[in-house]
């Protein structure tokens, strides 16, 4: 059984500039009038599974801190959208996938991907084996793409979010083996 994907939340993401968030459930449908963004969010939602599966293979020395910046950001987010058997690979690229409207403007915020997983009971025991650090049911992970640098962690305020960010890549190999 795979892990529980509950809603995905997504911001400046080629026609996506405010913040758009959708609940997954058993069965979800993405209904509206043409060129809303409804094919953008799905490639949103595909991109940030394939960061997850991409930073759980970066070095230790790499992930850490659960941020990376320069030749190893650009490695992670190099490959470009293709088909392979039945699965699509996405890529990011800055000067495609911001939002054109806003790659001029000063103080540019970076691309957002925030996806809420639900632990099962043996989900969150398993978590706590493999990487640590205690959970109460609720994974909400978050990526940011900016033009040269990527950030991957769990959204934890206040005390144990060093250890969150120190435990990226252990948090990353955690999902990508149940999705």
């Amino acid at each position: 059984v795979d892990m529980r994907l509950a809603e995905v939340t997504v911001q400046n993401y080629r026609s996506i500039t405010t913040q758009t968030k959708f609940a997954v459930n058993e069965l979800t449908t993405l209904v509206g009038p043409n060129n809303e963004g409804k094919s953008n969010l799905l490639r949103a939602l595909a991109l940030g599974m394939d960061v997850i599966q991409r930073w759980s293979l970066l070095p230790a020395s790499v992930a850490r801190n659960g941020e990376i910046s320069g030749s190893a950001a650009s490695s992670v987010l190099r490959s470009r959208p293709s088909l392979r058997g039945s699965r699509l690979v996405n890529g990011y690229r800055w000067s495609e996938d911001y939002p054109l409207a806003k790659q001029d403007s000063r103080g540019t915020r970076p691309t957002l991907l925030k996806l809420l997983f639900q632990l099962e009971a043996d989900e969150v025991r398993a978590f706590t084996e493999q990487t640590g650090i205690t959970n109460n049911g609720s994974l909400p992970i978050e990526i940011t793409l900016g033009r040269l640098s990527m950030t991957f962690g769990v959204v934890k305020p206040g005390r144990g979010a060093a250890t969150h960010r120190a435990k990226s890549r252990e948090i990353a190999q955690f999902i990508a083996s149940r999705i």
